[in-house]
């Protein structure tokens, strides 16, 4: 396994990648048009520490993966949670890539001091990503049905949920 670090500019094309993988093949995320250059510029420009990382691990010279805390809502009284996202190179599946990533970025959660609760939107039957979330702590907070639909079917979401510890 490589390292985990904040992304950098120059990281954007590989970001891109991964996720236009995921959403030209898969139905990790329910965008239908792969994302240009220039909003994976945006994507890597708009998080910042420390309550919006964007984080990248590296395995040799590539990324295998990556993964960031987001603004929940635009709300201000939201402005205590955020939405949590990991996507993985198809290439380094199983490598422990999405939890190191999740763990690194939680662990980024407790450290900035403002996040109270975070928030995963996942499409309903991921197996991985369930055990992924409950193997962290996460609990199931709903199901929403046949909210999307991609490659011809409906696909519903459920989220999960982790509360950190309380300020009181």
């Amino acid at each position: 396994m490589g390292s985990i670090r904040l992304a950098v500019p120059g990281d954007a094309e590989a970001i891109r990648r991964i996720y236009n993988e995921e959403v030209l093949h898969g139905i990790a995320t329910f965008d239908l048009h792969p994302m240009e250059t220039e909003a994976a510029a945006r994507l890597v420009a708009a998080h910042q520490p420390p309550l919006h990382p964007l984080i990248v691990m590296t395995a040799g010279e590539d990324i295998a993966g990556w993964g960031s805390l987001s603004p929940y809502r635009t709300k201000e009284a939201y402005r205590t949670t955020a939405e949590l996202s990991v996507y993985v190179d198809g290439r380094h599946r199983r490598e422990g890539v999405g939890s190191a990533l999740m763990a690194e970025l939680l662990r980024m959660a407790r450290a900035a001091g403002e996040l109270h609760l975070i928030v995963s939107v996942i499409t309903s039957g991921n197996e991985a990503s369930e055990r992924l979330h409950r193997r962290f702590g996460f609990s199931f907070g709903g199901h929403m049905p046949e909210c999307g639909k991609k490659f011809g079917r409906w696909l519903g979401t459920d989220t999960w949920y982790l509360q950190l510890e309380s300020d009181g």
